[in-house]
C-alpha cells in the first residue's frame, strides 16, 4: 500500500500537461520508498529484460536470425553495464540458428546463462 500511495504522490507532482516540468518532485516522493527495505513480511518484485522474436511471420528466417542476434548482443551489452540487469530469451530453435550463425556471440550468451545472468529454459551448457 505504502507503494501505491507513493506512486499516487509522485503522479499528482508532475504536470503532464507541462513538458516544461521537471520530474523532481515525483522523485522526491518516491526517494523514501526506493531507499526503505522490506520487511519480513513483504515481497521482492523483480523484473527482467525479455525477447520474443517470431521465426518468419514478419520477414523472413534470415531477418529473424539477424534480429535475435542484434537482441542478444543488446542484451549482453546491458548485462556488462548493469550487475543488477537479467535477460530471458526462451526460443530453441533461436538459439540453435544462433549457434550456427553467430558461434561467438553464442558463447558469451553460454557464459551469460552460466553466471545466471541470462535466463534461458531451454539452452543446454554443454562443453
Amino acid at each position: 500500500m505504502k507503494i501505491i500511495k507513493g506512486i499516487e504522490a509522485a503522479l499528482d507532482a508532475l504536470d503532464l500537461q507541462d513538458i516544461s516540468t521537471t520530474p523532481a518532485g515525483a522523485r522526491s516522493n518516491l526517494a523514501p520508498l526506493l531507499a526503505s527495505t522490506a520487511g519480513a513480511s513483504e515481497r521482492v518484485l523483480s523484473a527482467s529484460g525479455h525477447a520474443l522474436i517470431d521465426s518468419a511471420c514478419l520477414w523472413p528466417i534470415r531477418e529473424s536470425v539477424r534480429q535475435v542476434a542484434r537482441s542478444i548482443s543488446s542484451a549482453l551489452e546491458l548485462l556488462g553495464t548493469d550487475p543488477e540487469f537479467i535477460f530471458g530469451m526462451s526460443s530453441a530453435q533461436q538459439y540453435k540458428r544462433l549457434k550456427e550463425q553467430y558461434p561467438d556471440l553464442y558463447e558469451r550468451v553460454k557464459d551469460a546463462v552460466a553466471q545466471g545472468r541470462l535466463a534461458s529454459g531451454v539452452l543446454r551448457i554443454n562443453a
